[in-house]
């Protein structure tokens, strides 16, 4: 499993802060009724979910990279890859830096509507100074993620050990 670094901007944790305050009314609102919704704990998922996005915008920019990216504005949400890079669909997933495993929501990575091709899960590991911070990442195929061990946390979920 490769891994790579890139150093981001300290900023994007401020600005996700800001973002994320649409997606976290339009979640409470549309997935109330749902087994995935999570309450009180949406505004964090949606922090560290914008998080993720903006050091995978980085990312491809530092590397100059092409791609397209759904708004991270707006209350509905979007059934579709968060980034198109190179021909490939990418679903930018966020890994907090205590976790023991990469994880997929079962049902979202089956859903065939969202045609993803890659999975990029970044992990924030370290600040650096007032400015910058570190992070690490993970591109992997979405076929490989068919063979990951199924579990159960609040969903079902695929996961494969750090």
């Amino acid at each position: 499993m490769n891994e790579t670094y890139i150093n981001y901007p300290y900023i994007f944790h401020k600005l996700a802060e800001d973002i994320s305050q649409d997606r976290t009314k339009g979640m409470h609102k549309n997935y109330k009724d749902k087994d995935y919704y999570v309450g009180e704990k949406t505004k964090e998922y949606n922090v560290t979910g914008v998080l993720a996005e903006l050091i995978s915008w980085h990312f491809f920019t530092y590397n100059d990279q092409e791609f397209e990216a759904v708004s991270m504005l707006g209350t509905e949400p979007e059934v579709e890859a968060d980034v198109i890079c190179e021909g490939k669909k990418i679903d930018v997933k966020y890994i907090p830096l205590y976790a023991r495993f990469l994880m997929v929501n079962y049902n979202s990575h089956k859903n065939i509507e969202k045609e993803v091709t890659h999975y990029m899960f970044i992990q924030p590991i370290k600040r650096l100074g007032l400015g910058m911070a570190k992070a690490k990442i993970w591109f992997i195929k979405h076929s490989e993620v068919d063979s990951w061990k199924i579990d159960t946390h609040k969903t079902k979920v695929l996961c494969k050990n750090l």
